[in-house]
C-alpha cells in the first residue's frame, strides 16, 4: 500500500491506495501547521479503511510548505550571494531586482568577487582565494547560515562555482551552499535568483523533512517518505533537503500526474478546477511539459524547472453575472468562501457551481435552492465556461489532433471538481500515491526493487536539452542595476510637485513622461520644450522599444534596471532633432555584440560612458547630447544609462526606426555620416578606436573583430555628427513612439482588450502607418547559434489549426517571416513575435521551444525604404535572394493567420 498527500492552500486532499485501487480518500481543511494537518489527514484514512501504518510501503506528500515561506517571506534563513564575475557583472548586483520585503526578510548580502567565464571558455578574470576570504569573515560578521554561489557561465564550467564552494564550507562547515549550475540554466540573474531562493529555504528544509519523518514515525509509518517536485517526479527527504526549491510546483504537477493515473492517458491536456481559476497543463508520456520562460516566485525572477500551466479566471466559486446578454463567468470569484455565498450553500451568490448542480452536473448541497433558475441562462453560463475551457486547451496545445479530446467532451463540467466539492478521488493525492513508472523501469533496468531513481539536480536536465548551440541558447538574465546616477540635467528639468498631468491612457495607474521648460532657448532664439522621463516611464519605453526592435537589441529588461537604477529619482530629458542647435555635437551610444552572451555576462555600468569620453578627446571637443543608433532592447536604453551617469538630453530619434545586426545598417550612413572615428569599451576598462573615413562596412567588420576578443560583447560611441546631421539623416521621434506603444500594450492589458489587435489599430497613426498579425501558432524548434559575434538562427512556428506553419530567420534581429514558404514579412519591414496572451514582444534569444506566439508585421518608415536605403540594409544585404515588396503589399497570409 502507499499514501499519497495533496498539500493545498484551501484543502489537503488523502488517499490510501493498493496497487491501482483506491481504498479510502479523505478531504481535510488545510490548516495553519501543514504539518499537523498532514497529521490528520492521515489518521483520517484510518479511519475510513482500517490498515496497520507498517504495511505502508511509501508516503508520497506535495508541500506548500516552501512556496508559502517565500511568499511569507517568513522562516528564511539569513543568506549571503557570492558571484563569481568581477569586473563584469558589477552594474547588477545580486538581489538587485528582489523586492525589498524579501531581502530583509533573508538579510541580504551580497557579494562580488572576480572569477566567471566568458561565452568560449575564456576565463573573465582568475578566481581570488583572498578575495572570497574576505566575503566569508563579513557572512560570518553578519549571521549568514546559508550561502547562495553563482560564477557566470557556470552551467558550461562549473569550476569557478565548486572551488568557491569548497573555501565557504573550509570557512564555515556549518553554512548550507547552493550553487547555481545544479539549480537553474541560461541567465545569470535568473539563475542566481533562483539559487539564492533555494539557499535560504535550505534550514527550513531541514526542519520540515524532520518534521515530516517524525510525524510519520510517530504515526506508527516505517515506510519511504517522497516529496514531489516540479518536474512531476518525486524527490527523497535527503535530495528534498538540498533543493527545496524543487517543490514549488508540485500541486499543479500533481493534479496533472493524477489525472493521467486516473484517465489512464499519458499525453493529453489536464483541466484543474479550483475555486477561483481553472489551471491547464500538458502530460508528455506522463509528465507535464515544461515551461519555456522565466518564473516569478514571490516577485522574483527565476529560470529554474517549472511546469508550462495557463490560467483562466474560471472556477467553482466564479461569480455568473446573468444580467447581460450573454451571461458571463468569472474571473471573479468568491474563492473559499463558496460553501457560504453560493446558492446551493444558502448563499446569495450565483456561481459556476450552482450551474453545475442546477444542470444536474454535480450533486452538491441544497439542489432546490437553484431549481427556479432559468434554463437559458445555466445553458449559456455552462456554454460560457467550456467554451472558454477550450480555448486555454487550444493555447496550450503543440498541433491540431492534440486537442481533438478536449472538443469532444465539452459537455463534461468544469464545475465538478471545484475545491470543496466531491466527485472522485482527488487527482493531485492520487498521483502522489501512485508508483512513478520512469522510476519503476529504472529500477527493473538495475535488478532492484521498484524503487524510484534518484532524481538528478534541477539544472542536469536542462542542461542535456542545450544542445551544441553553446551557452547562449537558452535562458535570459534580468533585473534592476546597482547605483546611483546624476541625472543632474534631467533633475533640472523637473515640474515642482502636483503639476505633471497624468496619462490619460494608464487610468491613472502610471503617469505618462512630463513636458518641460527646456535649458532657456536654442541658438536661433526659439525656446527649448522637452520631454522627461523618470524611472515610472521605463517599463513602457522598453516594451514599446522591444516591439520595434524586431527581436534583437540585446535584453530590454536588463537595459531597463540598468537605467532605473542609475536614475533614482532624477529625470532624464529627451529632446527632439529640431531642439538642437546646427553646430550641436552629437554622439550616439549603444552595445555592439551577440545578444545573447549579455544574458550571462552583465556589464560593469561605466563602459558606455568610457567609450563616449574616449570619443570626446579624440574630437577634442565634449558632447552636447547622446542619442541610440536603433530602437530595441538594450540599444534604446544605452543612452539614457549615459544620460542618468552624466547628465546629458537623449535626443528622440535614431538612425535605424527598428534593430539591425550591423553597424553601418544606419540611416546615417545611407545620407552621408561616417560611422568613424569608433570607440568601444569592455568592463576591463580596454578601449579601442577604429577609423575608417567613409568605409562604414569596414568600421563594422573591425569593431566586430574587437568585440568577439572583448569576450562577445562590447560598448560602442559611433557617428558623431552635427545637430545638422541629426535632421537631416535620423528617423525622429522613435523614443517617445516606443513609450506610446509600450503603454498602449499594457494599458490593453489592464482593461482585458486584446493588446495584439489594439496594436494594430494604433500603428496607423504613427509613421509605421501598417501593422497586421501574420501568423499565430505554438514555437515548435528553435536553431540559435553565436557566431562572428552575431546570435543567428531560424525559429519554426506551427499553426494551432492545420499544418501552416511559419519560419522566421534571424541574425540578432528577425529578418524574414515565410508562411509555408512564402514570404508575408520581410526586412527593412519589421517582424515582431509577440506573446500570444499579453503582447509582450519576444527577442530573438529569448525564443524558445513550447512559447505561444504572433508573429505581428510592421511597415518601416519611408526614410528606410529608398533606393539608398535598401541598398544597405535590403534584403540582398543579409544574403536574401528575395525582392524588397512592403509588408501592407503582400497578399494576405493562409492558415495560420490570426
Amino acid at each position: 500500500m502507499r499514501i499519497g498527500i495533496d498539500v493545498g492552500g484551501t484543502n489537503t486532499d488523502a488517499v490510501l491506495i493498493d496497487g491501482d485501487t483506491v481504498l479510502a480518500e479523505v478531504k481535510a481543511a488545510t490548516s495553519p501547521n501543514v504539518t499537523s494537518g498532514i497529521v490528520e489527514a492521515l489518521r483520517g484514512l484510518r479511519a475510513r479503511h482500517t490498515f496497520d501504518p507498517a504495511d505502508v510501503r511509501a508516503v508520497m506528500i506535495g508541500t506548500t510548505h516552501f512556496i508559502n515561506a517565500i511568499t511569507e517571506a517568513q522562516r528564511l534563513a539569513p543568506t549571503a550571494a557570492l558571484r563569481l564575475g568581477l569586473p563584469a557583472t558589477a552594474a547588477l548586483p545580486p538581489f538587485c531586482d528582489w523586492p525589498r520585503r524579501l531581502v530583509d526578510a533573508v538579510r541580504g548580502r551580497a557579494h562580488l568577487c572576480h572569477g566567471g567565464h566568458e561565452f568560449d571558455g575564456r576565463t573573465i578574470a582568475p578566481i581570488d582565494r583572498n578575495e572570497i576570504l574576505r566575503a566569508v569573515e563579513d557572512m560570518a560578521a553578519h549571521g549568514v547560515r546559508s550561502v547562495a554561489v553563482s560564477s557566470v557561465f557556470s552551467p558550461v564550467n562549473a569550476a569557478m562555482e565548486q572551488e568557491a564552494a569548497a573555501i565557504v564550507t573550509e570557512q564555515l562547515p556549518d553554512v548550507h551552499v547552493s550553487l547555481s549550475h545544479e539549480i537553474g540554466r541560461m541567465g545569470l540573474l535568473e539563475r542566481e535568483n533562483a539559487t539564492i531562493i533555494n539557499a535560504c529555504l535550505r534550514e527550513l528544509a531541514e526542519q520540515i523533512c524532520d518534521g515530516l519523518s517524525g510525524a510519520l514515525t510517530g504515526e506508527g509509518f516505517t515506510g519511504a517518505l517522497f516529496l514531489s517536485q516540479n518536474d512531476g517526479t518525486l524527490m527523497d527527504v535527503e535530495y528534498a533537503r538540498q533543493y527545496p526549491v524543487a517543490t514549488f510546483a508540485s500541486g499543479p504537477t500533481n493534479s496533472m500526474r493524477g489525472a493521467a493515473f486516473l484517465s489512464g492517458l499519458d499525453t493529453c491536456a489536464v483541466v484543474d478546477v479550483g475555486g477561483t481559476t481553472t489551471d491547464v497543463g500538458v502530460l508528455q508520456g506522463g509528465f507535464p511539459r515544461e515551461a519555456t520562460t522565466e518564473v516569478s516566485v514571490g516577485g522574483v525572477r527565476t529560470n529554474f524547472r517549472m511546469p508550462d500551466v495557463l490560467s483562466v479566471g474560471i472556477g467553482g466559486g466564479s461569480r455568473v453575472r446573468a444580467d447581460t446578454a450573454a451571461p458571463a463567468v468569472g474571473p471573479d470569484s468568491v474563492g473559499y468562501r463558496l460553501r457560504q455565498e453560493a446558492l446551493v450553500f444558502g448563499g446569495a451568490t450565483l456561481t459556476a457551481t450552482d450551474l453545475a448542480v442546477a444542470a444536474g452536473m454535480a450533486d452538491i448541497g441544497d439542489r432546490s435552492a437553484v431549481a427556479g433558475l432559468d434554463r437559458a441562462t445555466v445553458r449559456a453560463g455552462l456554454d460560457h465556461i467550456a467554451a472558454e475551457t477550450v480555448r486555454i486547451v487550444d493555447r496550450m496545445r503543440t498541433s491540431a489532433r492534440s486537442a481533438g479530446r478536449a472538443r469532444r467532451r465539452r459537455e463534461h463540467s468544469v464545475a465538478r471538481r471545484a475545491a470543496g466539492c466531491p466527485g472522485g478521488a482527488p487527482a493531485g493525492a492520487v498521483r502522489r500515491g501512485q508508483r512513478d513508472r520512469r522510476g519503476d523501469r529504472a529500477g527493473r533496468r538495475r535488478g532492484g526493487p521498484h524503487l524510484l531513481r534518484r532524481p538528478r539536480a534541477p539544472a542536469d536536465r536542462a542542461r542535456r536539452g542545450q544542445g551544441r548551440g553553446g551557452p547562449a541558447r537558452d535562458g535570459r538574465g534580468r533585473g534592476p542595476a546597482h547605483g546611483r546616477g546624476g541625472g543632474r540635467r534631467g533633475g533640472a528639468d523637473r515640474l515642482p510637485a502636483g503639476q505633471r498631468d497624468p496619462d490619460p491612457g494608464a487610468g491613472g495607474r502610471r503617469p505618462g513622461p512630463r513636458r518641460a521648460a527646456g535649458r532657456g532657448t536654442r541658438a536661433d532664439g526659439r525656446p527649448r520644450v522637452s520631454t522627461v522621463l523618470t524611472a515610472a516611464d521605463l517599463p513602457d519605453l522598453v516594451c514599446g522599444a522591444a516591439l520595434l526592435g524586431t527581436g534583437g537589441g540585446g535584453d530590454p529588461q536588463i537595459g531597463r534596471t540598468l537605467v532605473a537604477q542609475a536614475l533614482g529619482d532624477g529625470a532624464i530629458t529627451l529632446v527632439t532633432p529640431d531642439e538642437l542647435a546646427d553646430d550641436d555635437l552629437v554622439i550616439p551610444t549603444a552595445l555592439m555584440g551577440a545578444p545573447s552572451v549579455l544574458l550571462e555576462r552583465l556589464p560593469r555600468g561605466t563602459e558606455p560612458v568610457e567609450a563616449l569620453r574616449r570619443l570626446e578627446r579624440h574630437i577634442g571637443r565634449p558632447a552636447t547630447a547622446t542619442m541610440p543608433i536603433e530602437s530595441g532592447g538594450i540599444n534604446s536604453t544605452i543612452p539614457l544609462l549615459v544620460a542618468a551617469q552624466l547628465g546629458l538630453p537623449v535626443v528622440d530619434a535614431d538612425g535605424m526606426g527598428r534593430a539591425f545586426p550591423e553597424l553601418q545598417m544606419e540611416t546615417f550612413a545611407v545620407y552621408g555620416v561616417d560611422g568613424s572615428p569608433l570607440a568601444i569599451a569592455d568592463e576591463h576598462g580596454h578601449t579601442a578606436l577604429v577609423e575608417t573615413g567613409a568605409d562604414n562596412r569596414k568600421m563594422e567588420r573591425f569593431a566586430r573583430a574587437i568585440t568577439v576578443r572583448m569576450g562577445g560583447v562590447g560598448y560602442i560611441a559611433e557617428y558623431a555628427m552635427t545637430g545638422a546631421q541629426v535632421k537631416r539623416t535620423a528617423i525622429a521621434g522613435t523614443l517617445s513612439l516606443a513609450l506610446r506603444l509600450g503603454r498602449t500594450l499594457r494599458v490593453a492589458r489592464e482593461r482585458h482588450r486584446d493588446p495584439i489587435a489594439v496594436l494594430a489599430e494604433v500603428l496607423p497613426d504613427t509613421p509605421y502607418r501598417h501593422g497586421r498579425a501574420l501568423f499565430t501558432g505554438k514555437v515548435v524548434d528553435v536553431d540559435r547559434r553565436t557566431e562572428d559575434g552575431f546570435t543567428r538562427g531560424l525559429a519554426r512556428i506551427a499553426a494551432f489549426e492545420g499544418d501552416a506553419t511559419c519560419e522566421i530567420t534571424f541574425q540578432n534581429e528577425y529578418l524574414v517571416a515565410r508562411v509555408d514558404g512564402r514570404v508575408v514579412a520581410l526586412v527593412p519591414d519589421l517582424v515582431t513575435a509577440l506573446h500570444l496572451e499579453t503582447g509582450e514582444p519576444i527577442t530573438a534569444e529569448a525564443l524558445r521551444f513550447g512559447q505561444r506566439v504572433c508573429v505581428f508585421g510592421i511597415a518601416t518608415p519611408d526614410i528606410m525604404r529608398t533606393p539608398e536605403a535598401l541598398a544597405v540594409f535590403g534584403p540582398a544585404a543579409f544574403g536574401l535572394t528575395e525582392t524588397f515588396v512592403p509588408v501592407e503589399r503582400l497578399a494576405e497570409p493562409v492558415g495560420g493567420a490570426a
